[in-house]
């Protein structure tokens, strides 16, 4: 039982130690309290019908609710599928329909808010699905939303005709049918449909087992030498991998104390750091851009600090060398995919050789460098990066042929572009759809993005290729200044030409404070080219 999500609940289940507090709200729970809220929702949502394999929707923001539901769901072999908070009724009713979705939970506080929005998602010609809540009288603040989908096989005492059903205290519910004790998942088992944030086209299912997420958590607490002495601020969405496994799978695995806000608050940001005593933090580099674009308070105490981590999008060497020079701790950069349930490959910690530009060393995953021939290819030539281990998921849930293209050979083939160096350290170019091709010259965005961060007083940037008649793509570049900077875009563009061969030097700048985001703060570059492909029509 140990290599399941269940099990890794059990692994630390009688410890009165702190395990998760939100800081926001002061309130926290023992790993002890963690595991016996988790177990009462997993024995509700049975209660209601839920059988192993099930597939359970959460819809809500960062916190104690949304962990403990997450472990709910795992503990008897039902299936969680994280729905970003942001999506709108259309999107979120294309992730039920595609997954299967039978069940919805989220918070009576989100429910209420956003009940527009829900019912229009989970209505899908038949009548309103029937709709539940549960309180936990224990804490007496977290009421948690149950919405049955499948109300054929659920409907009793007429549920179905009431809008919401009154409050159920678990302990003495007479009103749920009974049904045999919940059987426990074994590794195989499938454990999270997670969708990507389709930046082409709709968002694909990523099908990951308990087997895929636990081996996953021993190679992020051996890259980051995890004990239960340390302590994460956690302020990526849960509804995200990084979010997800490594702030909330790996640290209860490791027994590690977690702070997490229902989302990232710079003015607060170092004020839980200190508060708190965080050993370690894990971000995006939007996230470290925005927070070196404010004032550093010089009496924050960040002494206790161990490394900062940085993934989900490339790090621009810039940001790495000013975040490090200002914090005087490790800025550990990492590579992930949702497909290897979060990480890849990792920057060891020091004493341990860290090199800049690069996302590190290999930790349980074997990494290679294929041509369009999937001939691996020696150190230093550039080609698309596969990766093979324990860790890699099933595949894509309802598309079997991206899931053909993707997942070949024993390889899970990326779609990012980079080389590995004589000591087995990986470098990424980009994406094989990002990279311009001017005049038959291909190159990468992220080295034009790399010059573009030197600017101090550059907060954002992302480089894209354009449209253009004579050259098939032109560069241009999208820019977010630091809050009272200033910079022309004659500036920007001989700035660029100094440092870049002219052909890769940006023929346009455009400042906004309008970034594209995924779900994890990572930038979406081909929306920029949506972008300006749409206010230039007439120049194609």
């Amino acid at each position: 039982m140990e290599r399941t999500l269940s099990g890794i609940l059990t692994k630390h289940s009688a410890s009165e130690d702190i395990f998760l507090t939100n800081p926001v709200t002061r309130d926290s729970i023992s790993f002890h309290q963690f595991f016996l809220e988790s177990k009462n929702i997993s024995q509700f949502i049975h209660d209601y019908g839920a059988k192993k394999g099930d597939r359970i929707a959460i819809y809500m923001e960062n916190g104690i609710e949304i962990a403990t539901i997450f472990f709910g769901i795992t503990y008897a072999g039902q299936v969680t599928v994280p729905v970003n908070f942001s999506y709108k009724s259309k999107e979120i009713r294309y992730l039920l329909e595609d997954a299967g979705v039978k069940y919805i939970l989220t918070t009576k506080k989100i429910f209420t808010e956003k009940e527009n929005i829900l019912r229009e998602a989970f209505f899908r010609g038949q009548s309103d699905p029937t709709i539940y809540q549960y309180q936990i009288k224990e804490s007496g603040q977290r009421d948690i939303v149950l919405i049955i989908l499948s109300a054929q096989e659920t409907e009793q005492d007429g549920a179905a005709d009431e809008a919401v059903k009154p409050l159920i205290d678990r302990q003495h519910n007479e009103a749920a049918p009974k049904h045999n004790d919940p059987v426990l998942p074994t590794e195989d088992d499938l454990a999270l449909i997670l969708y990507t944030s389709g930046t082409t086209g709709n968002p694909k299912g990523v099908m990951l087992t308990h087997k895929n997420l636990i081996a996953e958590t021993d190679n992020i607490t051996k890259a980051h030498r995890l004990t239960s002495q340390d302590v994460v601020l956690g302020v990526l969405p849960l509804f995200h991998i990084n979010g997800l496994v490594i702030t909330l799978i790996t640290p209860l695995a490791a027994g590690c104390e977690i702070i997490m806000p229902p989302k990232f608050s710079a003015s607060n940001y170092w004020k839980w750091v200190e508060e708190y005593k965080v050993t370690w933090l894990n971000a995006v580099p939007t996230i470290y851009s925005i927070l070196l674009a404010k004032e550093q308070d010089p009496d924050i105490d960040t002494s206790h600090l161990r490394f900062a981590r940085s993934a989900s999008s490339s790090l621009p060497a810039a940001v790495l060398e000013e975040f490090e020079a200002r914090y005087h701790i490790p800025m550990i950069e990492s590579y992930g995919i949702s497909e290897g349930a979060s990480q890849i490959t990792s920057n060891p910690l020091p004493p341990q050789k860290t090199k800049t530009g690069s996302v590190g060393l290999a930790y349980g995953n074997e990494v290679q460098i294929m041509d369009d021939l999937e001939n691996i290819l020696p150190p230093r030539e550039t080609g698309e990066i596969v990766v093979r281990g324990d860790n890699i998921a099933l595949g894509y849930l309802n598309k079997p042929k991206e899931t053909a293209e993707a997942f070949r050979n024993g390889w899970y083939h990326t779609g990012d572009m980079g080389y590995l160096d004589e000591e087995g350290y990986l470098f990424i170019n980009g994406r094989k759809k990002e990279l311009i091709n001017r005049a038959g010259e291909k190159f990468s965005p992220r080295e034009i993005d790399e010059v573009l961060y030197q600017l101090p007083q550059v907060e954002l940037a992302a480089a894209v290729g354009v449209p253009n008649p004579l050259y098939n793509e032109e560069v241009v570049a999208y820019l977010k200044l630091r809050e009272g900077q200033s910079l022309t875009e004659e500036e920007v563009i001989e700035f660029c030409k100094s440092r870049l061969a002219d052909f890769k030097a940006p023929k346009e700048i455009f400042f906004t404070d309008d970034f594209p985001k995924g779900p994890s703060g990572k930038i979406q570059r081909l929306k920029f080219v949506s972008r300006y492909e749409e206010e230039h029509q007439s120049s194609f």
